[in-house]
């Protein structure tokens, strides 16, 4: 008899150990999952930003940077459904915008990209990337004149590769 009780008090303490695991905090796991981008781990980092929002999905940079990686990896769509989610909880992070914008271009989603690059220009102005990223929309429209001016306006702010585009696209 002994020996059971033994085997039942042995049995209750590792359920109790393995009802016990020690659960990551969001900060322990976004962490862990920033590790995982450093070396681009982009699906490993997906997975740890998926048990995040799981804990908290009101998680300020977890909607962003797993969009980030999910355009690492070429899913586009996802991406732009997690910088939809990013821009709902800081709607004034022009860098959701503009990661969003990148991912419509990539989808050819042309118009939705220039809302995005024009909606960064207003937050701020002198990101540069903007104007540049928002000239190739216009160039994709064939709006060849606000292309113009936007590889330009790149250009003078210090894009040099925006020089190589202008020249292409503005011959005059």
């Amino acid at each position: 008899m002994t020996k059971y009780f033994l085997l039942f008090i042995g049995s209750l303490l590792l359920m109790s150990v393995q009802s016990k695991k020690v659960k990551q905090s969001p900060d322990q796991l976004n962490i862990q999952a920033i590790r995982q981008i450093e070396i681009e781990q982009y699906d490993s980092a997906i997975v740890l930003f998926n048990e995040l929002l799981k804990i908290d999905p009101t998680y300020p940079d977890a909607y962003y940077n797993r969009g980030g990686c999910k355009q690492f990896v070429g899913n586009h769509s996802g991406a732009i459904f997690d910088f939809d989610h990013a821009i709902k909880l800081n709607p004034k992070d022009e860098d959701c915008y503009y990661s969003r914008g990148l991912s419509k271009f990539e989808i050819k989603a042309f118009r939705g990209a220039l809302q995005d690059f024009n909606k960064v220009i207003d937050l701020k102005p002198h990101y540069i990337e903007a104007f540049y990223d928002r000239a190739f929309c216009y160039k994709a429209l064939d709006m060849n004149d606000h292309a113009c001016a936007d590889f330009h306006m790149a250009y003078d702010r210090g894009l040099k590769e925006a020089k190589k585009q202008f020249k292409e696209v503005c011959k005059k």
